[in-house]
This record gives C-alpha cells, sequence and structure tokens, in this order.
C-alpha cells in the first residue's frame, strides 16, 4: 500500500501567532514515528510544505501525483 504523510506548508505566523518568533520549527516528528512504523510494510512518503517552502497547489499537486 502506498502511504503518503503530509505536513502542511504553513508560515510562522499561522503556526504560533503572536510567538512565531518565539516558536521553534521542529520536524514533523509525529509522522516521522509513523513513518517508520509504517515503511516495514508499505510504501511511505512523507512531504513536509514548510522545509521544501512550496505553496498549497504544490501540495495538492505532489498529493495527486503520489
Amino acid at each position: 500500500m502506498k502511504i503518503l504523510l503530509v505536513f502542511p506548508p504553513m508560515l510562522g505566523e499561522e503556526r504560533y501567532g503572536k510567538l512565531a518568533r518565539a516558536g521553534s520549527y521542529l520536524p514533523p516528528l509525529g509522522l516521522l514515528y509513523l513513518a517508520g512504523v509504517l515503511e516495514k510494510q508499505h510504501d511511505v512518503k512523507i512531504v513536509d510544505g514548510s522545509v521544501l517552502n512550496i505553496t498549497v497547489d504544490d501540495m495538492r499537486d505532489e498529493i495527486r501525483s503520489w
């Protein structure tokens, strides 16, 4: 089975609001943990929109292509 795990593109202000300057930008650890377990039996891909610096439209295209 093919599984795509998606972390949508978000700006710091969208994620943390007024605390954007104090917020950290860690990888989506929950998705990484899930992928680590799932990849033993499935074809897994993670798309981190924040790291890739892509738009919502780019994310939609990535989902469709997978």
